[in-house]
């Protein structure tokens, strides 16, 4: 089990008796070190398999690991560890414990679109403007507070000059929390928060999980918020078997709530931590670590690191600068055909910086006849019609929740409009009565008609409900059956009988295949159909080009990257502009781009770049002045023809500099010139070659550059 690690690697899976904080770089193993980490625990018998913990962010590496542990252990596997996501998790936690909390077991899981729904309605009864506070902005707001654990309750009571507050959004907050709760719901922010209180509130519960879990490990901790992080020290707080494995240079999703300081903290929580350093890769060339190592150095919210490998030195990076969007995009696609020869397609990616940048890259490659496929594209259970069956399913899972019952009752139509809809919505509210229990004990104010159709789709729901609790094998199966047939939906899209009708009807049947072989009761059926994330469903191409955000590369190799729109603006993104902890992001999202590539590398930007709508003229990324330059192959066009964009030459136009010795002439007082920053004062020189850093002020801000790097200019 241990002869293939590394030194490193095996004392981490060897250490036991204090936390551990494993800080794993990129393409270092750290997959390999958590897998064998949970199979060394028992295969040494230190606990039963039950009582292991293992989270990570996606569904997708919680079945690998699952998968990876198994061949570990081989024969020995006939039990599992408890390996999922903190969101599937915590559901595990709520369907057991919710009722401590006065809540009911049996809560539906809300996605954006029954949550945008119900904002709809909180907004219009409140007569408030959809320009002031759209459903995406409240949306986000309203997370942004359940992931710091600010309930409804503590906003409320923020003063009116805190930052964060704002006494309109504190109603809305409110409202929206009482309309979940009047449904039954929850959404996926309230797992982790309400899971958080459960244990904070309750410390009969959070020792039957601490006994239940003795080992805990947790996956990409840099990318924890403040909800997981303290749902993390409350399970870890008796035992303080904790072993966590992150990289702080990869912490790129601030923007949903990561905390780099929960990794970097690591020691500060548990005093008694010792951090080990997986830093040998075993993914990129020599000349590509250089090149992130080079990079990444220049941030200041991080620790020491250095990644190496035993690979072969490998090309330089190459980069090349075009007019505008449309050359570059035809550049990309001349260097993919040229590659073609020696790679496949499903061995290169395309990386972006924002999804607008994709339109142009996608009509080049659908020209040149590239297969390509978008990362993040529409998900399967986004569809419509999809929803629409879900709705039904949760509609005779939990009678109390309205927004299923209001999308299933409009499809297909009943004759129950939108005026209706809104006054049962109302009357649903000021009774704290669902809709279906309105119907039941007839007390809906409804013309005579529109009764009628409520109570026949009531009885359907009751039927289909009964029928269900019949059911002992296949149980999702036939009841997805049964329904389309009763219900009328089936005999809609027949009766529409277009290729995108009958598309829609074969969606639906792939949800009666998905349970095929699994007898799941609907309430596990459902919770894993809303645990499901974006890039777990990502559509799969057979050998095509991967086109997608630099944010959506994390976690995934190629053999061959580009790098497209290097450029101030885009890569350090304007956002950023001014904000230093903002700027080390976008540097540490460069940073990962960089070490998702195997062999080769090539970036690119433009002189001029439509994009929003504008046209933008910026220089290009000041990260190319920070990657050491004798890893930087810089081209340029030597002849281009028209018609074909693959008919252009281009030829080296510095050479490719290997560890040349770097002298320099610049002295305290001289006027300098930068491309990004303008004219400055050298004010302090230190270091010696190689190592010569220039202090330099700028517009009355200082700047540390090393010379060797920084492309400025005496004036």
């Amino acid at each position: 089990m241990l002869k293939n690690l590394n030194p490193q690697q095996l004392a981490a899976v060897k250490h036991f008796g204090s936390p551990l904080l494993i800080v794993a770089g990129a393409g270092s193993g750290k997959t390999k070190f958590l897998t064998h980490k949970i199979a060394y625990i028992i295969d040494q018998k230190l606990t039963a398999p039950q009582h292991i913990l293992a989270i990570t962010f996606t569904n997708k590496a919680a079945s690998e690991m699952k998968n990876r542990v198994q061949e570990l252990l081989g024969e020995q596997c006939t039990e599992f560890p408890f390996i999922s996501t903190f969101h599937s998790f915590c559901a595990y936690v709520l369907r057991k414990d919710f009722q401590s909390l006065n809540r009911p077991n049996n809560f539906i899981i809300y996605d954006s679109y029954e949550q945008q729904k119900l904002i709809k309605n909180i907004l219009k009864n409140m007569d408030i403007s959809k320009t002031s506070y759209t459903y995406n902005f409240v949306l986000a707001k309203i997370s942004e507070f359940k992931n710091k654990l600010i309930s409804y309750q503590d906003y409320a009571t923020l003063p009116s000059n805190h930052i964060l507050y704002d006494q309109v959004l504190a109603q809305i907050y409110e409202k929206y929390q009482q309309g979940l709760i009047s449904n039954n719901a929850i959404d996926f922010d309230d797992m982790l928060f309400y899971t958080v209180v459960l244990f904070q509130r309750n410390p009969l519960v959070l020792a039957k999980y601490q006994t239940q879990f003795k080992y805990l490990l947790i996956d990409e901790y840099q990318d924890t918020n403040h909800a997981q992080y303290n749902l993390a020290k409350l399970l870890a707080s008796q035992h303080q078997n904790i072993y966590v494995v992150g990289d702080f240079d990869q912490n790129i999703y601030s923007w949903r709530g990561a905390n780099v300081q929960n990794i970097l903290n690591f020691e500060k929580d548990y005093a008694q931590a010792k951090v080990l350093y997986l830093e040998q890769n075993y993914r990129s060339t020599k000349t590509i670590l250089k090149a992130a190592n080079g990079l990444i150095k220049h941030n200041q919210q991080r620790k020491e690191k250095k990644l190496w490998t035993e690979n072969a030195e490998g090309e330089p990076l190459v980069f090349y600068k075009t007019k505008d969007e449309k050359q570059e995009a035809e550049y990309i696609a001349q260097k993919i055909l040229s590659l073609k020869e020696k790679s496949e397609y499903q061995d290169i990616a395309v990386l972006y910086r924002t999804n607008a940048q994709s339109r142009v890259l996608e009509e080049i490659l659908a020209s040149q006849k590239i297969p390509y496929k978008l990362m993040g594209g529409f998900s399967f259970y986004s569809r419509s019609e999809v929803k629409d069956i879900m709705a039904y399913l949760r509609l005779i899972y939990n009678q109390a929740d309205n927004q299923a019952f209001i999308r299933a009752l409009s499809k297909p139509s009943r004759g129950v409009g939108q005026t209706s809809i809104t006054k049962l919505l109302n009357q649903s509210q000021a009774t704290n009565l669902s809709i279906y229990e309105l119907i039941k004990q007839n007390k809906t104010n409804l013309a005579t008609k529109q009764t009628q159709s409520l109570k026949s789709f009531a009885t359907l729901i009751f039927e289909l409900e009964q029928y269900y609790q019949t059911l002992t094998e296949d149980k999702i199966g036939k009841l997805v059956k049964s329904l389309l047939k009763k219900s009328g939906y089936q005999q809609m899209l027949e009766i529409e009988n277009t290729p995108i009708s009958l598309d829609r009807l074969e969606n639906i049947k792939e949800i009666i295949s998905i349970t095929k072989n699994e007898n799941l009761e609907l309430g596990d059926f459902l919770n894993n159909i809303a645990l499901i994330s974006e890039i777990d469903n990502t559509v799969n191409l057979d050998n095509a080009v991967t086109l997608m955000t630099m944010h959506n590369a994390k976690g995934l190799e190629y053999k061959i990257v580009f790098i497209a729109g290097m450029e101030e603006g885009l890569l350090p993104h304007y956002r950023s502009k001014n904000i230093p902890e903002a700027l080390e992001e976008e540097r540490r999202l460069c940073y990962v781009s960089l070490t998702r590539a195997k062999e080769q590398l090539f970036l690119t930007a433009v002189d001029d770049r439509l994009i929003f709508g504008e046209l933008w003229k910026r220089p290009t990324s000041c990260f190319l002045d920070e990657i050491p330059q004798d890893t930087l192959l810089i081209m340029e066009e030597e002849k281009s023809y028209s018609g074909h964009p693959h008919s252009i030459v281009y030829k080296s136009k510095e050479k490719f500099k290997n560890n040349q010795a770097f002298d320099h002439d610049f002295n305290v007082g001289d006027k300098v010139k930068h491309k990004i920053w303008g004219e400055g004062i050298i004010h302090n020189l230190e270091g010696i070659a190689e190592k010569s850093i220039a202090h330099i002020r700028f517009n009355g801000e200082s700047k540390k550059l090393m010379l060797k790097y920084a492309a400025v200019t005496k004036v």
